[in-house]
């Protein structure tokens, strides 16, 4: 077991870089940036976290254990971490982390991702591994939304299956480079735009049409051109959700974890109401921190 009181907690993307201080078991320091991995040159990683360490306002106990997780550990990142080969136990995460060598004054470890090899399904995840481990309770599925949602099948302790939608992904491509894209002063919160895109979104099979079909009912004037972006947000996360159900015969009666930040907690909230299907939201930050300790208590 790892030292519960003095350590730092990374959460290392692709795009951002978040980082909690915890000293004598409290935080007493935070620092959030865009110094995310892909915006990093190749063996520039301990040079950037020595900065890092230099901006600290506190003095740090010599004890202190840093774990990362996240694209850090991936190709691009500072370490290429092997994944874990699913189903696997939840234990597995905590054996299998892996130190940084030489990588300054406290040491350093990054958390292993997680995989499905074959020989039907191929997934890949980094990062969500950490918060599912903090959400963790009685429920079996798990829900990450972001620009790569992750649902997450849990068979007791045992991660048993997942699948990535990229439902962040495609709306930001969509409302940005394709025919619905819109000037940025051109777009407001359109509550029921969103929720009439939501149930469009479960009805239509074919994602590709459904998209079409919004910038169809712009031009006939069935949809204000401002509302289309809200619109279009509920189609992608309407199919999304329905999608998933149906492929996994999830039952509506069964509690579903959605583990994220507020703003698409409250979104994909919305859909999970608007269907009559019951969800448990948890804070993203909340369930990585929580990942975070029990992966120090857990380490042999």
């Amino acid at each position: 077991m790892f030292n519960l009181q003095n350590y730092i907690a990374v959460d290392w993307g692709s795009s951002n870089l978040r980082l909690w201080l915890f000293q004598q078991g409290e935080a007493i320091w935070t620092y959030h940036s865009r110094e995310g991995v892909t915006h990093q040159r190749p063996g520039a990683f301990k040079e950037l976290w020595l900065t890092i360490l230099s901006r600290c306002p506190h003095p740090l106990s010599p004890d202190t254990i840093v774990i990362m997780s996240g694209m850090i550990g991936s190709n691009l990142g500072w370490l290429a971490v092997p994944y874990i080969p699913c189903p696997t136990s939840v234990s597995a995460l905590s054996s299998n982390l892996t130190p940084v060598e030489n990588a300054g004054p406290l040491p350093v470890w990054i958390v292993p991702g997680l995989q499905l090899n074959g020989p039907e399904h191929f997934n890949v995840m980094r990062g969500e591994e950490t918060q599912l481990l903090g959400a963790l309770n009685v429920e079996e599925w798990y829900v990450f939304p972001g620009t790569h949602s992750k649902w997450v099948r849990m068979e007791r302790e045992r991660i048993g299956d997942f699948q990535t939608i990229m439902t962040g992904e495609f709306f930001h491509l969509l409302s940005h480079y394709s025919v619905l894209s819109q000037p940025q002063d051109g777009h407001r919160e359109d509550h029921q735009a969103f929720l009439d895109g939501a149930r469009l979104g479960a009805q239509e099979c074919c994602l590709s049409r459904g998209t079409f079909a919004l910038r169809a009912r712009m031009l006939c004037g069935a949809l204000p051109s401002d509302a289309l972006h809200s619109a279009l947000s509920g189609l992608l996360i309407g199919h999304e959700v329905a999608r998933m159900y149906e492929q996994y015969a999830i039952s509506s009666t069964e509690s579903v974890v959605l583990v994220g930040n507020d703003a698409l907690l409250a979104r994909y909230q919305s859909v999970f109401t608007l269907f009559g299907l019951t969800c448990r939201p948890f804070s993203g930050e909340a369930a990585f921190l929580n990942g975070i300790r029990r992966l120090l208590h857990d380490h042999i």
